[in-house]
């Protein structure tokens, strides 16, 4: 049998299980008995975890276990509240069907097109569509070419048969606004948008940005190229000031970093260490903006270049994709939650839906989490 382990508030924790697993389990206990009512805030992650003598991130763990589960949601700088329509989600989940109609539930993307659904939108998609199962909706991707405009992709919306629309950022942000307004039932996803009407989950880009030059400035780098995302998109302009924070807590100087324009293909990740490579000034540490182009870099080092990695050359990426879990080595990264937020936007959702005018809309977003591989090491040289 496992032994007990007291902590100083008189509560005890099965030394015989992971900690957070424990910990979810008896917050989704007093959630779910109603301890704590919808719309009241839990307790922060200090108070949890000096409740429960463990740390922050093993709190934040069991956090994100509600999270996934559309039992809780976050509000930046407020705390942790647990989600209205508990009773239905619960519900459905043991078979109800509620009203007894399957809802035609739209994903809404300038991104989601053939030649652009990698791994991160795939996963978000996985996540969504989970979500939906448990709901018994149907899920539609309306039919995008790429060059449709905004206008003419919110159009499709009016003539379609959607009871409800998942908006999959980035967009224009008034016209967005507008549909939210005047359109179906709607959550925003993967963008931030003040006074938007509706739910914004998005992903903490900066604090992720930020673990990335923290663990190479820790590790002794002090020269660096950052392979960037389409700054047209707000994730990458986020994980730049990310970067650039870090760096300037740990004394980097700007010039420093050398900044490379990618689009998060693996090719524009191929493309920006070749240039590296044909300059002859390879830094210490490259931070790619997301998995697919560091795996791209990695496979030029390999085939351009007789550096070795973490040897010569330190990698980090972003995403915690099937990417970085194909290279050689295996890839350092930073873990975006994309598939829970996905399942959680739908969560939100049905919330919106059953309540109506009851439903209080609120920004979430997703906290990051840094996952150390085989692709970083100290520098030598």
């Amino acid at each position: 049998m496992a032994k007990k382990q007291k902590n100083t508030n008189s509560m005890e924790l099965d030394t015989g299980k992971f900690l957070y697993k424990e910990i979810y389990e008896i917050l989704r206990k007093d959630i779910l008995a109603g301890k704590h009512r919808p719309g009241s805030r839990i307790p922060s992650a200090d108070e949890l975890a000096d409740t429960y003598s463990v740390n922050r991130l093993t709190v934040r763990k069991a956090v994100s276990g509600l999270i996934a589960e559309g039992l809780v949601y976050t509000r930046p700088a407020q705390g942790t509240y647990v989600a209205e329509g508990i009773e239905e989600i619960l519900s459905r989940k043991n078979g109800d069907s509620g009203n007894g109609r399957t809802l035609n539930v739209g994903l809404v993307s300038k991104l989601l097109v053939t030649d652009n659904i990698g791994f991160y939108h795939s996963d978000m998609i996985a996540g969504i569509h989970k979500g939906l199962i448990e709901n018994r909706a149907n899920m539609t991707i309306l039919p995008v070419t790429g060059k449709e405009t905004e206008a003419k992709l919110f159009e499709h919306v009016r003539n379609s048969t959607l009871d409800a629309a998942i908006y999959i950022g980035p967009f224009e942000q008034m016209a967005l606004k507008t549909m939210v307004e005047k359109g179906v039932p709607a959550v925003i996803l993967d963008f931030s948008m003040r006074n938007s009407g509706t739910d914004c989950i998005f992903i903490d880009n900066t604090s992720g940005g930020y673990k990335a030059m923290e663990h190479l400035a820790s590790l002794g780098h002090r020269d660096f190229a950052v392979v960037t995302g389409d700054m047209e998109q707000p994730a990458s302009n986020e994980r730049m000031n990310g970067v650039m924070k870090a760096a300037a807590e740990k004394g980097i100087p700007e010039k420093s970093i050398k900044v490379i324009s990618g689009n998060f293909t693996e090719k524009s990740g191929y493309e920006a260490v070749a240039g590296l490579i044909k300059s002859g000034k390879v830094p210490t540490a490259v931070f790619f903006m997301n998995d697919e182009m560091a795996s791209g870099g990695i496979r030029a080092f390999h085939e351009l270049s007789k550096l070795e990695i973490p040897r010569d050359v330190s990698v980090v990426g972003f995403d915690n994709s099937a990417w970085s879990l194909m290279t050689n080595p295996q890839l350092t990264t930073v873990s975006a939650p994309v598939m829970q937020m996905g399942k959680f936007a739908v969560q939100r959702l049905f919330a919106k839906i059953k309540n109506g005018g009851d439903y209080s809309p609120c920004s979430t977003q997703m906290e990051t989490y840094f996952i150390a591989r085989k692709s970083t090491g100290k520098p030598r040289r």
